[in-house]
């Protein structure tokens, strides 16, 4: 009686099974027929490169989206595998320009990692690409944008998180430099090739890396590319910006835990872009970061966080227990600052500035240990 009931417990759990699975398979059927899937949530969510405490001090558009693409041609004589990359001429035939616009970010020979039907690892497919992208070694593309009114008196920069190949970059039809690399990003500072309130035309050149490989030193390749993915992708593939910041503002803080010597590392870099003498004063606090995005798959990874209780504060303090005219030549145009928080909460030293813009300098470093 006791197995009789067991088959029959077994049997039921396993109908429920089959009708649940073929519900499920139903579903799908039906998403596959209609060619359609509706995903009723923000795509890949990100918070940009200013966040909520900075949007008081400095301003970001992102500029991704719809750019136009148009290939280049190898020219005949090129030889693969010999060290030399062949020159990416300027687009001059706007009839060259391809029909299909490109989805920035995006490598545009993304569906050539693909197989399984467009199923491929590490990355999103875009099945609108014309097949002939998926060899195409070098390329133009192109967007133009306005320069928001009320970013006058201000730097503004275009950052790119990462382009793969070698880049050419040109603001209004004038070069403002090139990168080299497959991950990492950059930026240049194009304050003097724009004018607030007016539209501007970006246009990017990329080789791929592919072209510059000798095959006649080991490993072949100048550049780490890190995976299978970073040597095959060509193109602007991560997030675009244009960054407005006032012309003194800090340019970077990296933040350095040395937990076996409970010691918490700060190196400040600041940046004078006005032409006169100006005293800097740097205070901050450190508080708790707080994470309260939700937890299912949907929720977890839209950015939402808020700053906790303060855990230590650094306040100014006049300029004479700091730097002193004679720590910083008169042609500086960046200070560096190294402080050393062994535990106690103490001011960070004070640095003035004097800059004038036809002259470089090196980083101006000094270090205190806060004790």
């Amino acid at each position: 009686m006791n197995m009789k009931r067991s088959l029959i417990l077994l049997c039921g759990l396993l109908t429920g099974f089959t009708l649940q699975s073929t519900k499920v398979n139903a579903q799908t059927q039906t998403v596959a027929n209609d060619q359609k899937l509706v995903y009723p949530y923000t795509f890949a969510p990100s918070e940009g490169l200013v966040n909520q405490t900075e949007k008081e001090h400095r301003q970001e558009i992102c500029i991704n989206g719809y750019w136009d693409f148009q290939p280049v041609r190898l020219p005949k004589e090129y030889v693969q595998g010999k060290g030399i990359a062949p020159e990416l001429p300027l687009p001059e035939n706007d009839s060259e320009w391809s029909k299909t616009r490109i989805k920035i970010p995006s490598p545009w020979n993304i569906n050539a990692f693909a197989y399984r039907d467009l199923e491929g690892p590490d990355h999103r497919n875009y099945p609108s690409y014309p097949k002939e992208w998926e060899q195409v070694k070098m390329a133009w593309m192109k967007k133009n944008v306005t320069i928001p009114a009320d970013w006058s008196g201000q730097q503004i920069k275009l950052y790119f998180e990462a382009v793969a190949g070698y880049s050419e970059v040109y603001i209004n039809k004038e070069k403002v430099g090139e990168n080299f690399d497959l991950f990492l990003p950059f930026s240049f500072d194009i304050t003097d090739k724009v004018t607030a309130g007016e539209n501007i035309e970006i246009l990017v050149g990329v080789r791929s890396q592919s072209l510059f490989e000798n095959n006649a030193t080991i490993g072949r390749r100048i550049v780490p590319g890190g995976s299978m993915w970073g040597y095959q992708i060509n193109g602007i593939w991560q997030d675009v910006y244009l960054l407005a910041l006032p012309k003194i503002h800090l340019e970077d803080v990296y933040v350095k835990p040395l937990v076996s010597k409970n010691t918490l590392e700060i190196e400040v870099t600041l940046q004078n872009l006005t032409e006169k003498k100006t005293d800097i004063q740097l205070q901050g606090n450190i508080r708790e970061w707080v994470n309260c995005a939700g937890t299912d798959v949907n929720s977890a990874p839209v950015p939402n966080w808020t700053l906790g209780n303060e855990s230590r504060s650094y306040e100014s303090v006049p300029a004479s227990q700091g730097f002193t005219e004679s720590d910083l030549t008169s042609t500086c145009r960046q200070g560096y600052i190294k402080i050393l928080d062994s535990g106690a909460s103490q001011p960070i030293c004070p640095v003035t500035f004097r800059q004038q813009p036809e002259t470089d300098c090196r980083h101006q470093i000094r270090t205190f240990r806060l004790a």
